[in-house]
């Protein structure tokens, strides 16, 4: 069973007490004795001693890529100010981040984490900046203030490793190799992971290739979760549930597949006439859909981009670009194709695939049937030629046959 807690001012230490009482712990070398922690930190892995401090002196990471879309819902279910969770050292801000880490802590992992730390104590340290804020292990932290708020277990003191004084930079590529590493994790949503980055890149001096080697990503995979955070949140604001990005994992797959296309088309009409069509296809309800795969509709709908748009003539505005010179058009105004309109556009385009491969099938043969003539005429004087002359003329009306069938069935 979970076991959650209320926290409040108690719980934690002020800033200044807790730099203090930091800095007189470490500098006292108050090691555990045989522990020590082997870490990559600043690109250098080596061995870290570990110091056993009050629970009250750590603080939680509210940067921490994992709460990001949490953090986001929570901000609006309560009213809060969109920056709310930059001042880690508030109490309210502390507090409300247990409570969203609380979210994580009933699957079989952590229930798992939380017995273990019940019967066997604390096993691994912490890892936390130098100022005390925990930048790997923020869920076991949670766990352990929950069993000792209620009285379960006693962690009034706690195993950490301190970090040297760095950038927030080093802190961001080693919470990113920590959450790659394997390890009993929680997984970690696609959405929090992209939110994570964008917000990143908003840092000043963004290192892009760091970030993507400790992502272990292709820049092109980068792109395509950056998009698909993109036209997510959009269809969110569209369906009114803004930060519910929780219900983005029911439209998975389709936000993919037209992340991939989205970034395929150059043309910024066209790519806004696809996303209205991914748009009405992921709002479509299960009645309307009537079985149909949301995400091979957004591939029918990419497909047949070309033919829908130019389909649907553009509304001249009257007005001109004053750079170009050009009539500033619109995106067509157009009704949306049907899931039926779709399924039938998906089902000519598949039979005319399946035709073409067909017809090079006939062509193949046919090649071959040459290749036959052509080894007849060689050897005539040492094959059966009555034999030759009869499956030669069967095939070739059978093939006269269904090239006539096929030519009357599309007429």
């Amino acid at each position: 069973m979970k076991i959650i807690s209320k926290l409040d001012e108690n719980d934690f230490t002020s800033k200044h007490k807790r730099l203090i009482e930091l800095d007189e712990l470490t500098d006292k070398n108050n090691t555990s004795g045989e522990f020590a922690e082997n870490i990559e930190f600043q690109g250098r892995y080596l061995a870290y001693s570990t110091f056993n401090i009050p629970i009250k002196h750590l603080l939680y990471n509210t940067n921490n890529g994992r709460t990001k879309t949490l953090q986001r819902s929570y901000i609006k279910e309560n009213g809060l100010a969109d920056d709310f969770f930059m001042n880690w050292e508030q109490l309210d801000v502390q507090i409300a981040q247990h409570s969203i880490l609380e979210k994580f802590l009933s699957s079989n992992v952590e229930l798992g984490v939380q017995e273990n730390l019940m019967n066997d104590g604390q096993k691994e340290a912490l890892i936390c900046s130098h100022e005390g804020v925990v930048w790997s292990g923020n869920r076991r932290l949670a766990i352990m203030r929950n069993l000792h708020k209620t009285g379960k277990k006693d962690f009034s003191n706690i195993r950490i490793v301190r970090l040297p004084k760095c950038n927030i930079q080093d802190l961001y590529d080693f919470e990113r190799s920590q959450e790659m590493a394997k390890d009993v994790k929680v997984a970690f949503p696609w959405h929090s992971k992209a939110y994570q980055i964008r917000d990143q890149f908003k840092l000043p001096d963004v290192d892009e290739k760091r970030i993507l080697k400790s992502m272990q990503w292709t820049k092109k995979e980068m792109e395509e979760n950056l998009q698909m955070l993109e036209i997510g949140e959009e269809y969110l604001k569209k369906i009114n549930k803004d930060d519910r990005y929780e219900l983005l994992a029911n439209v998975f797959q389709p936000l993919k597949n037209a992340s991939q296309h989205l970034l395929k088309i150059k043309d910024n009409e066209k790519k806004e006439f696809y996303k209205q069509q991914v748009f009405e296809i992921l709002l479509f309800s299960e009645e309307q859909m009537k079985g149909k795969r949301r995400d091979l509709l957004v591939n029918s709908v990419f497909k047949n981009l070309e033919k829908n748009f130019s389909k649907y003539a553009k509304e001249d505005t009257g007005k001109k670009n004053p750079l170009t010179g050009k009539p500033i058009v619109k995106p067509p105004n157009s009704k949306p194709l049907t899931p039926e309109q779709i399924a039938r556009d998906d089902k000519i385009r598949k039979d005319s695939e399946e035709l073409d491969k067909f017809y090079k099938k006939l062509d193949s043969i046919s090649q071959n049937l040459v290749s036959l003539e052509s080894n007849y005429s060689r050897f005539a004087n040492k094959v059966n030629k009555q034999a030759i002359n009869i499956s030669m003329d069967k095939i070739t009306k059978s093939l006269k046959h269904l090239k006539e069938e096929i030519k009357n069935h599309n007429g």
